[in-house]
């Protein structure tokens, strides 16, 4: 874990010492009830949070309060499950597989303790969890998890049928409904594929009523994400969008969606200027992530930042740059994919007027068991 230094309630956030990650509460929370009003009372589908984005139990039960939801989140890890269990967090959908002895029991004791579902995409994985759950006290909920686009989940036709009709028969578990769920959202999603991603979602809808045809109930249909919440919304028999990143928000999100507000940023501090034209900073991969993109330069025209080592990020000044940035200069950025930003750090300074009023322990960090 980091050992953070310790800045006092109040402090000037230009003073935290970098590189940082930043969270603008009044940003935060417009984004959390401007999601929250979309998913109003009475109105169906609900949203369940994702949480494994952020990974703060502090912001996913300001999610849950802020109303519109079902009550509890999703997440991708086990560990992860736990960690929210801990924080007070009673409903949890486990978006992954859980295949071990060993993981199986820790999940039936989790079961014990709140409600928890998980999903599966192969008979193997069903088989296993009907073992373990048929003898013990309580039973499962598991949803049929659908390809739809990424690398998970079962083809959507007759495969998908034949397994919601292997999972019903199934001792220990129950059918609770059907997850289509693309891994790949918030990392890897390109503007292009945006049509394929709708064909995707259309071939799960028409799984969805072939199997409740062959006369099983899927009590629960689970789609979408922050960038598509508002079309999916609209589609008949959705009862739960699975959206986190418009917590949030990042740089690629941005491209894909404008009803919500970068809230979280990476401060850093011009460490270096080598050459004209170039100027190094202290926020590199370590602090800012790397892994599908590189993130952009915010609140400052005419920078853009070209590449990052692991502690230090290469900016490029451009002709449009007004004020050559100076060392000792403090620079803002909106990672590309804040999941990845987030996995990197234990704690997030939450800010209001520009001044420290929180610090939040990013707890489920790292937590990929």
């Amino acid at each position: 874990m980091e050992n953070p230094i310790v800045k006092p309630i109040g402090t000037d956030v230009l003073e935290l010492d970098t590189p940082a990650v930043v969270l603008d509460l009044d940003a935060l929370d417009f984004n959390i009830k401007s999601m929250a009003d979309f998913f109003e009372d009475g109105k169906t589908p609900k949203l369940r949070p994702y949480a494994s984005i952020h990974r703060c139990p502090a912001i996913a039960h300001k999610q849950i309060s802020a109303g519109g939801t079902v009550g509890g989140i999703c997440v991708s890890t086990l560990d992860q499950a736990e960690v929210f269990a801990d924080s007070g967090i009673t409903d949890i959908l486990l978006v992954n597989f859980v295949i071990t002895k060993r993981k199986i029991d820790r999940l039936l004791a989790l079961a014990k303790r709140i409600q928890i579902a998980v999903v599966v995409e192969t008979t193997a994985n069903l088989n296993l969890l009907s073992d373990v759950f048929s003898s013990g006290s309580i039973s499962i909920d598991v949803f049929l998890l659908i390809n739809s686009g990424g690398d998970l989940g079962c083809l959507p036709g007759e495969t998908s049928i034949k397994l919601a009709q292997a999972i019903n028969a199934a001792s220990g578990v129950k059918f609770k409904g059907i997850v289509g769920f693309y891994e790949g959202f918030n990392s890897y999603f390109p503007i292009h594929d945006i049509e394929s991603h709708q064909n995707n979602i259309e071939k799960i809808v028409e799984t969805k009523k072939a199997i409740e045809q062959k006369g099983l109930e899927v009590e629960e249909f689970c789609l979408g994400a922050t960038f598509d919440y508002e079309w999916v919304s609209s589609i008949n028999g959705v009862t739960q969008i699975l959206a986190g990143g418009y917590a949030l928000m990042d740089s690629n999100l941005e491209r894909l969606e404008t009803n919500f507000i970068p809230a979280a940023r990476v401060l850093g501090t011009v460490t270096g200027t080598p050459e004209d034209g170039i100027v190094i900073t202290d926020a590199g991969q370590k602090s800012i992530g790397a892994d599908a993109g590189t993130g952009v330069v915010s609140d400052w025209q005419g920078l853009k930042l070209e590449s990052l080592s692991a502690e230090h990020g290469t900016v490029l000044v451009e002709d449009s740059c007004t004020k050559y940035p100076e060392i000792k200069d403090k620079m803002w950025f909106i990672p590309w994919d804040m999941g990845g930003c987030l996995n990197s750090h234990d704690y997030i300074n939450g800010i209001r007027g520009g001044k420290l009023e929180v610090v939040w322990e990013i707890t489920a960090r790292g937590n990929y068991r």
